[in-house]
């Protein structure tokens, strides 16, 4: 039998992965609070239906990200979050993804880390591509980085803000992680990628960021991306209203509210909290777009109802990879789209843009008046 939600799919990826992968993916930093708190701040949402709106159909095309696909509107507002080592889960990797994307019309974003080279990528795509960057220290390799991209097609740049140093991701030291040791033997050989013996205590992926990645990130450098590219500049990992504003400053195209899947900081507020506050700081123009914690298509309505553009969706996409292939990516996206049209439907929303407040209801006080 098919898993029929996001929790089965995950179920299943969990037999399926390595320990240690599985752990890669579904940790978080710290004790997991935050992890933890991306879930709870949905569910503290409540949605009010409303009825006898004399609805046959619901259209969930997202015209508003028009901008952001070359003019396209893509045919739902859920986005495939960027994610590393999409071959960690399955050997056909981002191309699988890739793939099953396409087939429901998701906008995808494409991550500096993938295991798949983007011009690879892009010429397999039949929709428009995002590139997702992590600025290196290396200034020359950043240039081109974006050069590629803006080369190969991608529709817009998604600079990553918020991982200056890596957050403390105990799965990982305890498991002594490193993704050189999975690379590659499972394509060959059909086995799972088991190498050489972990050091624990250590995270290579947190000894990559440190070596490689700049710490010391600034607006100066949003201002450098921006003067490097044509592509839209989206902002990733903005969590602050007043971050939000400056960005406006400095003619961001669009901002992803993120804290990063629970992956930087124990503690961390969740996107889905600060997202109504940055709403109202930024006006009804700027596109936003917000993820973490999100597992079903009634999740996606409430973020889309507190001012949302659009969703993304990460580790579920991974889960369906893990446990299907393309058709597990395909299967997890085409149950969260057909879940959020019932949940339009049943909430009397037509199209997205009958999509409001109205059919919000919260007792969270993040959500009343303005914070800090």
């Amino acid at each position: 039998m098919e898993p029929v939600c996001i929790e089965d799919w995950e179920e299943l990826a969990k037999r399926r992965l390595a320990p240690e992968v599985y752990d890669f993916i579904a940790g978080g930093a710290g004790r997991e609070r935050s992890l933890q708190e991306n879930i709870s701040a949905l569910e503290r949402v409540k949605l009010i239906s409303r009825v006898l709106r004399g609805i046959s159909e619901v259209d969930t095309s997202a015209p508003r990200l028009s901008p952001l696909q070359s003019a396209r509107p893509p045919a739902t507002p859920l986005i495939v979050a960027p994610s590393a080592h999409h071959q960690l889960a399955h050997p056909e990797g981002e191309l699988a993804t890739l793939a099953a994307a396409n087939q429901c019309g998701a906008p995808l974003i494409i991550s500096t880390m993938s295991d798949t080279p983007l011009e690879s990528l892009c010429k397999h795509s039949a929709e428009p591509v995002m590139f997702q960057l992590y600025l290196y220290k290396d200034r020359g390799r950043n240039r081109d980085m974006i050069q590629q991209a803006q080369d190969t097609g991608c529709s817009a740049l998604v600079l990553t803000v918020d991982v200056p140093r890596m957050g403390a991701r105990l799965r990982d030291r305890r498991n002594g992680f490193d993704v050189k040791r999975y690379q590659s033997r499972a394509d060959k050989l059909g086995e799972p990628p088991y190498m050489q013996a972990p050091i624990p205590g250590q995270s290579g992926v947190a000894a990559f960021v440190a070596e490689q990645l700049e710490p010391a990130l600034s607006w100066d450098d949003v201002d450098w991306v921006k003067n490097q590219t044509r592509m839209p500049l989206i902002l990733k990992g903005v969590l602050h209203p007043q971050d939000a504003e400056i960005a406006l400053e400095h003619d961001v195209d669009a901002l992803y509210l993120s804290n990063h899947g629970g992956r930087q900081l124990d503690h961390h507020v969740s996107a889905i909290d600060m997202l109504p506050h940055i709403r109202r700081r930024v006006g009804a123009t700027m596109p936003l777009i917000v993820d973490g914690g999100v597992r079903s298509g009634a999740d996606i309505l409430k973020a889309l109802a507190l001012g949302a553009d659009a969703v993304g969706v990460g580790r579920p996409v991974l889960w369906g990879l893990a446990a299907a292939g393309v058709h597990g990516v395909a299967a997890v996206l085409r149950q969260l789209i057909d879940d959020l049209t019932l949940s339009m439907h049943i909430c009397g929303c037509a199209t997205l843009a009958d999509i409001s407040q109205e059919i919000i209801w919260t007792e969270h006080p993040s959500h009343q008046g303005e914070p800090l």
